[in-house]
């Protein structure tokens, strides 16, 4: 309740000001009926997230995670436990972790996101969680974009590293 009264907030907040500060960023259709968005996470490590507004959490693999501690180190940070249920109604308990940088599409900047770790996915999410914190925020079907508002900073990657995942 209190996420959906903190949507509707930020969409009365901000209304013609917003569109000033609101940014464009192109998605990956790969014709699944599903979008993808190039995301850096920590310092440089790419990868694509599926953009998932029925996802609680954005995630990560922990092959990921364990590639982003090598690479990153002192920016991730194991938080707690929590407890879950999947879309197939499986209970999981999953770790939570906060890593130092996710920059979207190379402009959108975020720090401290929380993000729940599974152990045998193959893809990263970008979920509610971190959706939320870029409220208003609206997606695009035809062009395939998502316009986010909330970024801490407008900043190009800087120094691109080896792809984590190669998801469609």
């Amino acid at each position: 309740m209190k996420a959906w009264l903190g949507l509707l907030l930020g969409v009365w907040i901000c209304s013609g000001d917003c569109q000033e500060r609101r940014l464009t960023i192109p998605l990956i259709d790969p014709g699944t009926g599903t979008f993808y968005v190039e995301s850096d996470l920590g310092d440089g490590l790419t990868t694509r997230m599926l953009v998932d507004t029925g996802s609680s959490f954005s995630t990560l693999s922990d092959a990921m995670l364990r590639r982003l501690q090598q690479e990153d180190r002192g920016n991730v940070v194991y938080l707690r436990s929590q407890q879950g249920v999947l879309a197939d109604g499986q209970a999981i308990s999953v770790p939570l972790y906060r890593i130092g940088r996710l920059r979207i599409g190379g402009q959108c900047l975020l720090e401290n996101v929380v993000v729940a770790v599974f152990p045998h996915s193959r893809r990263a999410i970008l979920g509610l969680n971190t959706l939320a914190r870029l409220s208003p925020f609206s997606i695009s079907v035809d062009p395939p974009e998502i316009h986010l508002s909330g970024c801490q900073g407008r900043e190009m990657a800087s120094g691109q590293k080896p792809s984590l995942a190669a998801a469609p």
